[in-house]
């Protein structure tokens, strides 16, 4: 249908039962969309999927976050200023006290924690249709820089469904956390929770890799453990390998199965396509913090 045609119709009428002999049951009256009637007619889902490719629909609350933005920069701005008041009041003081005191030996210094100038580290969790075109450029990014250029699959995509032909499940399915400079991606079906893909950025702060380890025993371990499924990867034997054996020494895992495998054709890149066993570590400090 031409855009013309569009503008005309939705001139005379905004509800449809059917439009040009095919069934709608939608209204566009309004700030709601109820898509129960499309979705019966035409495929579940499908609704969903039209609305999440309109040129416009992920600018809708971007006006709001960047105030947000900015109001956090302020602050950050705010603490630095007020930090480095402190350290130069802290230190010209020290440079009194030393030259009234010759006596005193040893240099005066004043040592201000690098936490107080980080940017606010912040975890930011979306499924399904919720995964913005933001967080797919921000994978895109990481991966460029984390990956060998054949192990590197989303620099091409443009929106979030084409996941779906990536990775193998509905876009439904798949979760994707990330903070600053790291991202987890992982798919859940009836049979088990796959993790299908890690990385970060080689300038990655040192907490990151406590965070993707405290994102997958936390959240995705607890998942798994809840619905009895495994959980399912094909680990990197350099990256996240190591980081699965740390977890199996700790008890948080028990390895099922680890077939040793390679990247497609390059030899170099071994794999360990992974079956694991989640355990849920029942300690007096954090019993009562386990549903």
């Amino acid at each position: 249908m031409a855009i013309e045609i569009a503008k005309q119709i939705l001139e005379k009428r905004q509800d449809f039962d059917y439009l040009l002999g095919r069934p709608l049951k939608i209204s566009l009256e309004g700030n709601e969309i109820r898509v129960g009637g499309y979705n019966h007619d035409n495929g579940q889902g499908l609704a969903q999927r039209v609305i999440s490719n309109c040129r416009n629909i992920n600018d809708i609350g971007k006006d709001a976050l960047k105030k947000i933005e900015i109001q956090v920069e302020k602050i950050q701005k705010q603490i630095q200023a007020e930090v480095a008041k402190k350290q130069k009041e802290k230190a010209r003081q020290a440079t009194v006290e030393t030259t009234s005191s010759p006596s005193r030996s040893g240099l005066d210094y004043l040592r201000v924690p690098q936490s107080e100038f980080q940017p606010v580290r912040r975890l930011i969790e979306k499924t399904g249709y919720d995964i913005s075109e933001e967080t797919l450029e921000f994978i895109k990014s990481v991966e460029n820089q984390a990956y060998p250029e054949e192990m590197k699959v989303m620099q091409d995509i443009e929106c979030a469904e084409e996941l779906e032909d990536i990775y193998n499940y509905y876009l439904s399915e798949l979760t994707i956390a990330r903070n600053r400079d790291w991202y987890i991606i992982y798919g859940e079906d009836e049979d088990s929770i796959e993790i299908v893909d890690i990385a970060s950025l080689p300038t990655r702060d040192s907490i990151a890799s406590q965070e993707i380890h405290n994102y997958i025993t936390r959240v995705i371990n607890q998942k798994a453990h809840n619905a009895n499924k495994p959980v399912t990867l094909n680990a990197k034997e350099d990256t996240s390998y190591r980081m699965i054996q740390r977890m199996v020494s700790n008890g948080e895992y028990e390895i099922l199965e680890d077939e040793i495998n390679t990247w497609e054709d390059n030899d170099e890149i071994v794999m360990h396509n992974l079956v694991l066993k989640p355990i849920i570590q029942r300690n007096l400090d954090d019993r009562d913090e386990i549903e």
